[in-house]
Parts: C-alpha cells; sequence; structure tokens
C-alpha cells in the first residue's frame, strides 16, 4: 500500500502552467485515490506549489526521453527545499493526525462518501505556512 510520504515525492513529476507533467509509467504507479478524471483527461491530486494546499490537476503525460529533464525539481515558486521539506513533514503529521481520527491507514479503507469527507475535511482544515504569511 503506497503511503502519503510516497505519494508525496515529486521526484517522479513536475508542475508546470498548472498541470502534472508525468510519464504514464509514473502516473500508473500512483494510487488510484490519488488518481481522477476520465482516460485522455486524467487527473493527480498534488500539493499545489503556490499554496500547498491538496488540488487535483490535470495530468500532461510526457515521454520517458523528456522525464530525464523532470529527475529533479528545485522549482517550487521561489521556496527553499529545506522549507519544502519542513511543510511536508508538518503536511504529513496533520494527514497522519487526520487518518487517525478517522480510525484508518489509508484514504483507501474509507468509503467513497468518507473519502470525500476526509478530504473536504483535511483541505479545510490544513493551512501551509506560505498561506499564514499571506493572511
Amino acid at each position: 500500500m503506497l503511503t502519503f510520504k510516497e505519494f508525496l515525492n515529486e521526484s517522479d513529476y513536475k508542475i508546470e502552467d498548472g498541470k502534472v507533467l508525468i510519464t504514464k509509467k509514473n502516473y500508473d504507479k500512483k494510487h488510484r485515490d490519488y488518481k481522477g478524471g476520465k482516460k485522455g483527461s486524467e487527473t493527480l491530486l498534488v500539493l499545489d506549489p503556490k499554496d500547498g494546499a491538496t488540488t487535483s490537476m490535470p495530468v500532461e503525460f510526457v515521454n520517458e526521453s523528456s522525464s530525464k529533464d523532470l529527475e529533479s525539481f528545485k522549482d517550487f515558486s521561489g521556496l527553499e527545499e529545506k522549507e519544502i521539506k519542513g511543510e511536508k513533514e508538518a503536511y504529513q503529521k496533520f494527514f497522519d493526525s487526520m487518518l487517525k481520527k478517522y480510525g484508518v491507514e489509508s484514504p483507501e479503507e474509507l468509503s467513497d462518501e468518507e473519502k470525500k469527507k476526509f478530504f473536504d475535511e483535511v483541505d479545510a482544515g490544513w493551512k501551509s505556512d506560505k498561506e499564514e504569511k499571506e493572511d
């Protein structure tokens, strides 16, 4: 089972112009709970680099040869790598506390209705450091 921490490993995709650039192979590795849309209009649940909120973004598949450009992403809207790591760790703790609140180890264990409620509550309850600075 894929953990949220593993899911957040952004070394296999890049966010650019409001789209997730990812190879089909790496997209297929993502857990179905984080994927959406129909074939040809796929989406992926990611952390928005602008505000740190979880959001579903459209996917644009890149070929394997282009994926070499995706190997190391340092372009996170001016955020330092250390800040991003701290933000991810804080989000991981928050997300884990929400899983505990719902009595599960993964959102996969929830019904579709509970899953929607869970992610709505996660979105409403999480304020990234960047969001707090802008308020």
